[in-house]
């Protein structure tokens, strides 16, 4: 029992402890029931993620792996599908073939573009040889790609077509180390000699991909969403329509990916992530400028986890992985709640950096010191709800420049007057826009639609701490309301 509830997929293996020596106060160290008598073994003949891939494609060969729809004359075609058979001969040519560029065991190979099967094949690749697999994001700004490229060493890199271009802009700085890129579909001539002529070569995937052609047919079973948030609604409305179970899993790279999983059969656990997972140990720590605390009657806090599963570190920055990794336990940034029955809710963010509901990473700091740089505006708040696919944002238009554009177009009111004026919301909308294209955002970044308040930010409100900085659940609490209506007004 905690705080009266029976949390009945838990065990608790650590009791909570209340705040000392400035530290904060942490909730009890919970497991799941699964695992009540200590962790499960490994799964023999499991060491790798390599061995899993292996073990499957032995076990179930001829079973669907790999799914695509193709597009024909702008229509979604019929699912197109690869068996574990095909995707492992596929994965053996790949690997043979990064093998022969000269990567070796510790190597490092870069990815680069949405999920597909091209993807998933290229990480399978790079397991089977012990071959490090780098992610490539362009979401965090211009210059990401290039950094992790250089940052990380990268030999190799699989990149999607309409990605070429991007990974071409770096190669001033990454062929220090990037000598091979492999294209997920087409090599136009153009890209070809400009490869060549920096020292480097460049393949098309083609000979590489093989797929049998099946309809999907009813045979899914479970549907496991993960990355963002399903919302309640559409987790319920597709256990109707699919007529298969629906689970929530979360997890982060630094966690080995899935750490929570919901369970099939339980209908009390939509909208959850269901409780952990049988070889992690999970416990909430209070965030007291966030008024969540971890031993109250509903436990509140910052998900901390511990476990053989866990990684090693962040490459080459020892100083960041100190500051998630405290006496064991990686502390993940998001903010959990403890469910009756033990599964896990995630309510909210520590961190500045959240996704929307197609998964996309929004690094909301650097947007607002983007969005920052239009004379006309003083402060911007920007908030994206998890279940939608835009942003939204309050702004805090500088009197000044407001009251000078509404005298050169002919409209009166006051300051407060002015705020609440449709074509004062167009135009800082408007500028807002210019800036985000000439700082090449990408589509997403861009706000849909603001709330104009003549009062700024302030402490007396509790929306900004003595040094002036944002405090973000205090803002979504304020303007609660506010932000409702914005995402309503796009509908």
């Amino acid at each position: 029992m905690e705080g009266g509830r029976e949390m009945k997929h838990l065990v608790k293996v650590e009791e909570g402890r209340e705040a000392v020596d400035g530290r904060p106060s942490v909730g009890p160290a919970y497991r799941s029931a699964f695992a009540k008598e200590g962790f499960p073994p490994p799964v023999p003949g499991i060491h790798c993620c390599w061995d899993i891939f292996r073990l499957s494609a032995e076990k179930f060969p001829g079973n669907n792996m790999l799914g695509r729809r193709e597009v024909v004359n702008g229509k979604a075609g019929k699912y197109v599908w690869m068996t574990y058979k095909e995707v492992y001969d596929t994965v053996i040519k790949l690997g043979a073939s990064i093998r022969s560029c000269g990567i070796e065991q510790g190597g490092r190979c870069g990815i680069y573009g949405a999920n597909s099967s091209e993807w998933v094949i290229s990480m399978e690749a790079c397991n089977a040889h012990g071959i490090y697999c780098v992610p490539l994001y362009d979401t965090l700004g211009a210059g990401a790609v290039e950094f992790i490229l250089c940052h990380a060493e990268v030999q190799i890199a699989f990149v999607e077509e309409k990605k070429i271009a991007e990974v071409l802009k770096t190669l001033h700085n990454s062929s220090k180390f990037l000598k091979t890129i492999v294209s997920f579909g087409k090599v136009t001539p153009k890209e070809k000699e400009e490869v060549e002529n920096s020292g480097l070569a460049i393949f098309e995937w083609d000979e590489f991909l093989c797929l049998v052609k099946q309809g999907l047919g009813g045979n899914v079973r479970l549907i496991l969403s993960g990355a963002a948030p399903l919302a309640t609604h559409i987790e319920q409305f597709l256990r109707v329509v699919t007529c298969a179970h629906v689970v929530q899993g979360y997890g982060l790279t630094e966690t080995c990916a899935g750490t929570f999983v919901s369970l099939p059969n339980d209908f009390s656990m939509v909208g959850t992530v269901g409780p952990p997972v049988p070889n992690v140990d999970v416990r909430l720590e209070s965030v007291p400028e966030m008024n969540y605390d971890a031993l109250s009657k509903v436990p509140r806090g910052e998900i901390c986890i511990k476990g053989d599963t866990l990684f090693a570190g962040y490459y080459k920055r020892e100083d960041l992985t100190e500051e998630v990794m405290i006496d064991g336990w990686f502390h993940t940034g998001d903010i959990g709640e403890w469910q009756p029955d033990g599964s896990m809710k995630i309510i909210d963010r520590k961190k500045n950096i959240f996704k929307l509901s197609q998964g996309e990473y929004v690094a909301v700091e650097n947007l607002e010191n983007i969005y920052g740089l239009v004379s006309d505006i003083d402060s911007i708040w920007i908030y994206g709800n998890s279940f939608e696919s835009v942003l939204v944002a309050i702004v805090n238009p500088n009197m000044q420049a407001l009251e000078q554009w509404a005298l050169a177009n002919g409209i009166s009111g006051d300051f407060t007057m002015l705020c609440q004026n449709q074509k004062a919301k167009e135009y800082i909308l408007g500028e807002l826009m210019k800036i985000g294209k000439g700082k090449n955002l990408k589509g997403f970044e861009f706000i849909k639609a603001v709330h104009l308040d003549p009062i700024p930010f302030d402490m007396e409100r509790d929306l900004l701490t003595p040094t002036y900085k944002k405090k973000r659940p205090q803002l979504l609490k304020y303007y609660k309301s506010v932000i409702d209506d914005l995402y309503k007004s796009l509908k």
